[in-house]
């Protein structure tokens, strides 16, 4: 099995700046009210509703947000451990991240990039291919929640992440259908692929989550995340269901310095190793990368 990277704004706060989930809502909802208990994308969802106001277009009010965020992310300058995760060499890396940090390193080592995003909102095949220069493919990036040169993608609120959703269980089940090169694509479902019926694909980031082992790193893995708890989820159910049927069942790892354990409790029922350490931001991820080489 290939090992693939899962990594999260983590690593753009090892620079000053990095811009963190409550950057952007204090710029969003002006210190109007105070967060609370409310999961970030509620917080979005709050604060977008109170400042948009009854006699604009509601869409155009809420694209101006997302413009302003891409705006921000645009001139965001690489972290040193960028370097160590291209030296990997991974075929694929996966991150909630909207930026092109990751790519503009990889561009710097004379690699060739192939923006391969054809989806407005949803995020479900968006990916950045790059080849070397014989043409030979080498890495994959899917920005699994949207980037900054199509700001509409950017996930950020309670509505975006619902309509998400719908899209992966239509993946996993096999009813997901797209165009490509003007001809109609409906890829396999999941669970015919992990019994050995029907061969995977890559046509979207969700299969890494059944057929590579994934490294997850730089991710607080917020409760808002929604969607990767749903994938890990269906995954556990999946692996339960079909027993002895199963051909494929790949590790997911995560690596944290958050002492959450129920957290980490729930991570293990849903088939994910938790490898915790008491230490400081540079020192998780040295060693998360030590264990992964």
């Amino acid at each position: 099995m290939e090992n693939t990277l899962l990594f999260g704004n983590g690593f753009n706060r090892l620079r000053n700046k990095g811009i963190s989930w409550e950057d952007i809502l204090n710029d969003l909802k002006k210190d109007n009210f105070n967060n609370g208990n409310l999961p970030y994308t509620m917080v979005y969802e709050k604060a977008l509703l109170d400042s948009a106001s009854i006699n604009n277009q509601f869409r155009d009010y809420e694209f101006s947000v997302k413009v302003r965020l891409a705006e921000l992310m645009s001139n965001m300058i690489p972290a040193d451990i960028y370097q160590d995760v291209f030296k990997l060499g991974f075929k694929n890396y996966l991150t909630t991240n909207y930026d092109y940090c990751l790519n503009s390193i990889f561009n710097s080592n004379n690699l060739n990039e192939k923006n391969n995003s054809t989806e407005d909102i949803y995020s479900i095949r968006r990916k950045s291919t790059f080849f070397d220069n014989d043409n030979k493919e080498i890495s994959n990036i899917w920005n699994i929640h949207g980037e900054i040169n199509k700001p509409i993608s950017l996930m950020l609120g309670f509505d975006h992440y619902t309509g998400s959703l719908g899209k992966l269980e239509s993946y996993v089940k096999g009813n997901y259908e797209f165009i490509n090169n003007k001809q109609p694509v409906k890829p396999e479902s999941i669970r015919s692929k992990i019994t050995g019926e029907k061969p995977f694909d890559n046509h979207s980031w969700i299969e890494s989550f059944f057929c590579d082992n994934i490294h997850i790193i730089g991710l607080k893995l917020d409760y808002s995340e929604t969607d990767i708890y749903w994938v890990l989820n269906k995954r556990k159910r999946l692996y339960i269901e079909l027993g002895s049927k199963l051909q494929f069942k790949n590790s997911i790892t995560y690596y944290t310095r958050d002492n959450d354990e129920n957290k980490h409790s729930l991570l293990k029922s849903f088939g994910v190793n938790v490898v915790y350490k008491d230490c400081t931001f540079n020192e998780i991820y040295e060693h998360a990368l030590s264990k992964i080489r």
